[in-house]
């Protein structure tokens, strides 16, 4: 298997777990009746990434987690993830109706 593919194959699999967990996250919301939806603080000319009702932030716990991370022998940082990243995409949004996974 070529880098390339192996790297393709990497993200497809975060990509369907991620999927899977908001799923299994809307479905628990759903059965308790909840309608919560967290909000994050986004410059008003990116709102509409994180706005409608079939939008939800994905949240990654290697992502946000440094202690976890550090436990479980990730070492330095997320070249685009990491807060002092040259290039970073703090957050991802997925739009349920239109299958898109969007970051600011």
């Amino acid at each position: 298997m070529s880098l390339t593919s192996s790297t393709a194959a990497r993200f497809c699999g975060v990509t369907v777990a991620a999927l899977v967990a908001l799923e299994l996250k809307r479905r628990w919301r759903r059965r308790r009746g909840e309608t919560y939806k967290r909000t994050v603080d986004l410059p008003e000319w990116l709102r509409w990434i994180a706005e409608g009702p079939t939008t939800y932030r994905v949240m990654m716990r290697e992502w946000e987690d440094r202690a976890w991370r550090n436990k479980n022998g990730w070492k330095g940082s997320d070249l685009i993830h990491g807060p002092c990243s040259a290039v970073s995409i703090p957050m991802y949004y997925f739009n349920t109706t239109e299958k898109v996974l969007r970051g600011p």
